[in-house]
C-alpha cells in the first residue's frame, strides 16, 4: 500500500512489490554501491516506478535494472571526495544512518575555555576535570590567567567611570572557624545600566574588630583606585560593623554633607532580625504542623510516600512562611499521614484542630508581607532604596491590621520595639532616594511620618531640614557636574557661548522638581 507520500520502502535484496502497475522485476542486487542505497517504490503519472534513495543525503536516483549503477557509483564518489576534504579531527557520517548534522571539528583550546567557564560557573573544584588531557594544573591556570584578564578589565572600567560607586560588606565565619569578608561594588556605568561586581572575597584573621574591618576595606578600595568615588557602604547591623563605618569616611576625606549619607544598614537584614523576634513568639501557635512534617522528613520511606515539605529552618524565617504555603494547601493529606503514623508506630503525634489552621493562615499572611518586601528590596539590577519607604508602610500597616488577633499581641510588642529601633528615624539617603523617585517626593516621607505618629509641627519641621540638605548636596552634585561638562568641552574645543548654555540643560532645578506633583504609579 502507499504510504502519504506516496513512496514505498523496499528492502533491497527482494523483487519488485506486486502491484497492477508493477515495473519489470529486478533481479538480486549485487553491487557495492547499495549498501549506501535503498529501494524505494515511487508513483509518478499513475505508474509505480522503482526509485534508488541515498541513505547519506535521501536524494532520488533513477533505480530500474537497466538504468544501471554507473549513476550511483558517481554520486557516492561525490560523497567520497567531500568526506576526504574532511580533517581528520572531524568526525564523519555514518553511511548507515540518514541524518542532518552539521559537521563537527574538535578543538583543544575550545574544549580547554567551556572547561574553564564550567568550572567557574559551577563553582567546582581544578580536580573535577583530572585527566590525562585535563589536569587540575592546568585547569587553575587557566582559571587564574581569566581572573587576571576580568580584573584588568575591571580596574580599566572603574577608572572612566565618573558616577559614584555604593558598596555592601559581609563577614562570616565558616564552619572550619574560618573568617572570611566579601566587598560588592554597585555602580551605573555610562549606559545608565546598574552594575554589581564583588570587588573582594578573602580570608581574614581574628579578631574582627571594626578597626581591622576598616583596614581591611580601605585597602581594597586603594588596591582597585576607587577610594574617591564612594558613596555609601551597607552593613547589618553588627557593633564592629558600627565601629568601622565611623572610621572610613575621614579615610575616604568625605566632607559633612556626605558623612550623613555614608553609612546604610542592610535593610533585609532589619526585617530578618523584626520577624526572627516574632517567630520567638508565634512559633508554638504552628509547632504542631511543623512537627507533622519534622515527622514525614524523619524517614527516606516516608518523604518519598507522602507530601514532599521541607522542613524550617530556624535561622531562616522565609523556610517557615514556605512551610506553611504547602502545608496549608495539603492540609488533608496532613492529617491522614498523623492518623496513619500515629497507628503503625505508635507515634504521638497531634493533630492541628481547625482553630490551629486558622492561626497558621493567619501567620503565612502576616510573614507574606514580609516575603514580599525582602523580594523587594534584595533586589541588585534595578534600584531599591526608593522602594523602602513604601515597603515599611505596608508593614507598618500591617501591624494595626494584625494587632486585633490575641495570638500576635506578644509578637507584636517584639517586633515594634524593633522596628522603631531602628526606623524612628528614617535613614537620610533613603529619603533623598524617595524624593527623587516622582512616584513619592516629599509627599511620602510626609506620610511616613504621620504614620508612625509624629505630630504635624514636628513633620514640618524634619521636612524643611531634610529639603535643606537635599539643596546642599545638590549643590555639591552641581559642582562636580560643571567640572566634568567643563573638561569635556575644554577637550572638544567648544565655544565659549556654547558652555554658556550647557547648565540649564544638564542641570535640573531641584526646587522646582520637588514642587511638582507626584506621577501615579501602580506599583513598585
Amino acid at each position: 500500500m502507499d504510504n502519504a507520500s506516496g513512496t514505498v520502502n523496499e528492502p533491497a535484496n527482494d523483487s519488485t512489490t506486486p502491484s497492477n502497475n508493477k515495473p519489470a522485476s529486478a533481479p538480486r542486487l549485487t553491487s557495492k554501491v547499495w549498501s549506501y542505497f535503498k529501494r524505494v517504490n515511487k508513483i509518478e503519472n499513475g505508474k509505480l516506478v522503482l526509485k534508488a534513495e541515498c541513505v547519506i543525503c535521501n536524494t532520488l536516483f533513477a533505480g530500474s535494472p537497466r538504468s544501471g549503477t554507473s549513476h550511483l557509483s558517481r554520486h557516492l564518489k561525490e560523497h567520497e571526495a567531500a568526506q576526504a576534504r574532511i580533517s581528520p579531527g572531524h568526525i564523519l557520517l555514518n553511511a548507515d544512518v540518514a541524518v542532518n548534522l552539521t559537521n563537527f571539528a574538535y578543538d583543544h583550546a575550545v574544549a580547554r575555555k567551556e572547561v574553564e567557564d564550567c568550572i567557574i560557573r559551577a563553582e567546582l573544584p581544578f580536580k573535577f576535570v583530572e585527566s590525562h588531557d585535563f589536569t587540575a594544573s592546568t585547569c587553575k591556570g587557566d582559571v587564574m590567567k581569566k581572573f587576571g584578564k576580568e580584573k584588568s578589565d575591571l580596574h580599566a572600567l572603574f577608572e572612566k567611570l565618573d558616577s559614584k560607586i555604593c558598596l555592601t560588606s559581609d563577614v562570616w565565619s565558616s564552619q572550619q572557624k574560618m573568617g572570611y569578608m566579601s566587598l560588592t561594588a554597585h555602580f551605573i556605568d555610562k549606559d545608565w545600566f546598574l552594575n554589581k561586581r564583588v570587588i573582594c572575597f578573602k580570608m581574614i584573621e581574628y579578631p574582627h574588630t571594626g578597626e581591622s574591618l576598616a583596614t581591611h576595606i580601605f585597602d581594597e578600595l586603594l588596591s582597585w583606585r576607587i577610594h574617591n568615588k564612594i558613596f555609601t557602604l551597607s552593613l547589618d547591623n553588627a557593633s564592629n560593623n558600627d565601629t568601622a563605618a565611623s572610621i572610613l569616611p575621614s579615610s575616604l576625606l568625605l566632607d559633612s554633607v556626605q558623612q550623613k549619607l555614608f553609612h546604610v544598614r542592610c535593610c533585609c537584614h532589619i526585617l530578618n532580625l523584626i520577624v526572627q523576634d516574632g517567630l520567638k513568639v508565634l512559633s508554638p501557635s504552628i509547632d504542631e504542623i511543623t512537627d507533622i512534617v519534622r515527622s514525614m522528613n524523619s524517614s527516606s520511606k516516608r518523604h518519598e510516600i507522602w507530601i514532599n515539605i521541607d522542613n524550617d529552618v530556624p535561622h531562616r524565617w522565609n523556610s517557615t512562611y514556605e512551610l506553611l504555603l504547602v502545608a496549608i494547601k495539603y492540609k488533608v493529606p496532613l492529617h491522614w499521614y498523623v492518623k496513619e503514623i500515629n497507628e503503625s508506630i505508635s507515634c504521638n503525634l497531634q493533630v492541628p484542630n481547625e482553630e490551629d489552621w486558622k492561626i497558621a493562615q493567619l501567620v503565612s499572611g502576616f510573614l507574606q508581607i514580609f516575603y514580599s518586601s525582602t523580594k523587594i528590596l534584595s533586589g541588585v539590577y534595578y534600584p531599591t532604596s526608593s522602594c523602602v519607604i513604601s515597603c515599611l508602610t505596608d508593614i507598618h500597616a500591617s501591624f494595626a491590621a494584625y494587632s486585633e488577633f490575641s495570638v500576635f499581641k506578644d509578637a507584636l510588642t517584639e517586633m515594634k520595639a524593633k522596628f522603631d529601633k531602628y526606623w524612628e528615624e528614617f535613614p537620610t539617603v533613603f529619603c533623598f532616594a524617595t524624593i527623587m523617585d516622582p512616584r513619592f517626593k516629599v509627599f511620602a516621607i510626609g506620610e511616613w511620618l504621620n504614620m508612625i505618629g509624629i505630630d504635624q509641627l514636628t513633620i514640618d519641621s524634619k521636612l524643611l531640614a531634610l529639603k535643606t540638605l537635599l539643596f546642599q548636596f545638590f549643590d555639591v552634585y552641581k559642582r562636580s557636574v560643571m567640572s566634568y561638562v567643563g573638561q569635556n568641552v575644554q577637550s572638544a574645543n567648544v565655544t565659549s557661548s556654547t558652555l554658556s548654555q550647557t547648565p540649564g540643560s544638564i542641570v535640573v532645578p531641584i526646587v522646582d522638581y520637588c514642587l511638582k506633583p507626584i506621577v501615579k504609579s501602580d506599583g513598585y
